[in-house]
């Protein structure tokens, strides 16, 4: 049978989505902190990744009303509610990220202040003796 005779496949698949999602901010996190502590663009993305698993959980949960009674389907954009969730909702959230980087980079994620203090890493180590 398809998914509407098996729910529990349903909340097999939202459980594991956020999971995954659990272990990309965590990623992310790791990834854009300074100095053991949190960026702008680091608090803005985990904001980010919050909103996301909380459409990503209506998307689920309308699917599941969905597939119990399609008949009564609510339709939002002139799509079925959990297209509409993941068109309107979700889609746009790797847009997000992508813009926020290209925008904020340089003051954010490598700074003058980083690019200096790895050139003066670099020089240290071939006055050492390292192969860089």
């Amino acid at each position: 049978g398809g998914l509407a005779e098996r729910p529990e496949a349903l909340w097999l698949g939202y459980g594991m989505g956020l999971l995954i999602l659990a272990v990309m901010a965590t990623c992310v996190w790791i990834g854009l902190r300074k100095r053991d502590a949190g960026t702008p663009l680091s608090r803005l993305i985990m904001i980010g990744f919050v909103v996301y698993a909380l459409v990503f959980t209506a998307m689920t949960v309308t699917y599941a009303a969905y597939t119990r009674s399609p008949s009564e389907a609510v339709f939002f954009g002139g799509f079925p509610l959990p297209t509409a969730w993941m068109l309107y909702g979700m889609w746009h959230f790797p847009l997000l990220l992508v813009v926020l980087y290209m925008v904020r980079f340089d003051r954010w994620v490598l700074t003058e202040e980083d690019l200096e203090r790895f050139r003066k890493l670099v020089e240290e180590n071939r006055r050492q003796g390292g192969t860089t």
